[in-house]
């Protein structure tokens, strides 16, 4: 990782909540909304407070294309019929630890964690650490009438997974994998039961 060079003091960043007046809460219709707990998932962060750091220090987290990832991409490829020493790879900014996403703790069957879309693993992973980062980890939740809301846009390239899964899982898994495709966030749920 390389040094940049950020003014860092020009953002200001708060770990305790903003006062609100009363008068503030009833432009929101009445409803006073907390964001009481932050999880962030980036190249190099693993969590919101080492982002900061890295920012202040002004790191780079371009870093050359993972070997793991090197060498799982070329089996795929050769799997597929495809020459892997003609692919090259990119420098970039890649997350770290993507091959540890812990399907029991959702409550997922091994082939349906597999075969499900990386973001949607990543996102199962950061709504669960957001509960915890608010002190609502474990079973502190269980039985109450919480909600989960999540603002969730599946990228672009999620067509191209589903058609990537269609054209090369076994038939026998087709159907556990378009439950995988079609998740919907309760799994998040899952681990405190809420659902």
């Amino acid at each position: 990782m390389k040094p940049m060079n950020i003014d860092v003091h020009q953002f200001k960043f708060n770990e305790q909540a903003p006062e609100i007046s009363s008068e503030e809460g009833n432009e929101a219709g009445g409803q006073e909304v907390a964001i009481i707990g932050i999880s962030v998932r980036l190249p190099g962060s693993d969590n919101w407070r080492q982002f900061w750091d890295h920012i202040e220090a002004g790191v780079d987290s371009t870093n050359s294309f993972p070997e793991q990832r090197r060498a799982f991409t070329d089996e795929f490829l050769q799997w597929t019929g495809k020459r892997a020493e003609d692919q090259s790879y990119m420098p970039g900014a890649y997350l770290e630890h993507i091959d540890q996403f812990d399907a029991k703790f959702f409550r997922m069957l091994p082939t349906e964690a597999s075969l499900t879309s990386p973001d949607q693993r990543l996102l199962l992973e950061s709504a669960w650490e957001a509960l915890e980062d608010a002190g609502y980890g474990g079973t502190k939740l269980s039985g109450s009438t919480t909600g989960v809301y999540i603002g969730y846009v599946g990228d672009l390239g999620g067509y191209n997974y589903r058609q990537m899964i269609d054209e090369w899982v076994d038939p026998q898994h087709k159907p556990a994998s378009i439950a995988a495709i079609c998740l919907g966030l309760s799994q998040v749920g899952y681990p405190i039961f809420l659902i």
